[in-house]
C-alpha cells in the first residue's frame, strides 16, 4: 500500500430502503484538512463510518492508498486513518496513555510530538506530573475547554494520517 491518499469512487449506502448516499465520489489527499459538510441528515456520518469499514459501501468503492479498503487488514487499516469524533472524550489514565491510545506502544518522543501538534506540549508540562497526570474521566479535570479539546485532537491522531470527523 502506498500513499495514505483516500479515494471514494461512486459509493452508495442505504439503510435498508432509504439510500443516504448516491455515487459520492471524491480523493482526500494524504495530510490534508477535509471538511464533509451538509445538512442534518444528508450522510456526513455515515460517510465518515465507511471510511474505517465502521459499515460496508452498497455500492462503489473506497481505497487507502490505491488498495480497495476491503481487501485490508482492520488493524492496518487503523494504523493509517485518524479519526476525531465530535464528542470529547478522554480515559481515567495518564496524559501519556490517553495519548497513545491510538497508537499502542507510542515513544514519549511520538506522544510529544502530538501533543505539539495540537499544541498541548507547554499545558502538560506545565501540570505537576506532566504527562503522568492521571485524568478524571471525560477530562473533566482539566480546565479549559480548548485545552480538553486539544488534548483530544492530540490523542487521537497522533502517529496517523489525515482522517477528521468532528
Amino acid at each position: 500500500m502506498g500513499s495514505n491518499e483516500i479515494e471514494l469512487k461512486e459509493v452508495s449506502f442505504s439503510y435498508g430502503d432509504h439510500e443516504v448516499l448516491h455515487h459520492v465520489s471524491a480523493t482526500i489527499k494524504e495530510k490534508s484538512l477535509t471538511a464533509i459538510i451538509g445538512p442534518s441528515g444528508s450522510g456526513k456520518t455515515t460517510l465518515c463510518e465507511l471510511i474505517p469499514r465502521f459499515r460496508d459501501v452498497s455500492s462503489g468503492s473506497i481505497k487507502i492508498g490505491g488498495v480497495d479498503i476491503k481487501e485490508v487488514d482492520a488493524e492496518e487499516l487503523m494504523k493509517r486513518i485518524s479519526m476525531v469524533f465530535q464528542k470529547v472524550y478522554l480515559f481515567e489514565d495518564s496524559i501519556y496513555h490517553n495519548i497513545a491510545f491510538g497508537k499502542p506502544g507510542a515513544s514519549m518522543e511520538e506522544v510529544r510530538a502530538a501533543a505539539k501538534a495540537a499544541r498541548c506540549d507547554d499545558f502538560i508540562r506545565a501540570l505537576p506530573d506532566g504527562y503522568q497526570t492521571v485524568l478524571e474521566e471525560g477530562g473533566s479535570s482539566l480546565s479549559g475547554g480548548e485545552k480538553a479539546e486539544n488534548l483530544h485532537r492530540s490523542c487521537h491522531s497522533q502517529g496517523f494520517s489525515h482522517y477528521y470527523h468532528g
